[in-house]
């Protein structure tokens, strides 16, 4: 997986997977902005410090995969989200 497409995949993970618009929401940006983040661009510092506080992982994990991802105590951890990011990552080997 190239190195852009594993940040996006970070991206949406780290989002449960929502749409755009609901990521801008939660984000407080345009949605063009986040669609821009799916297209390939690197979110501005500032915004990559908010996307690790509002869904509290690890900056370290999510730009470059590595380490644990959450920072802390994860927020709602939900175990059937974690078993399909599980399974998906197995059906994509």
């Amino acid at each position: 997986m190239a190195k852009d497409k594993a940040f996006q995949e970070r991206l949406g993970r780290i989002f449960d997977y929502g749409s755009m618009a609901e990521i801008a929401r939660r984000l407080g940006l345009p949605h063009a902005t986040v669609r821009n983040y799916f297209g390939g661009r690197l979110p501005a510092p500032e915004v990559l410090i908010k996307m690790a506080d509002v869904t509290n992982v690890s900056l370290n994990w999510l730009l470059t995969g590595k380490g644990e991802m959450y920072a802390g105590e994860p927020k709602g951890l939900d175990i059937g989200r974690v078993s399909d990011a599980r399974i998906a990552e197995i059906v994509e080997r």
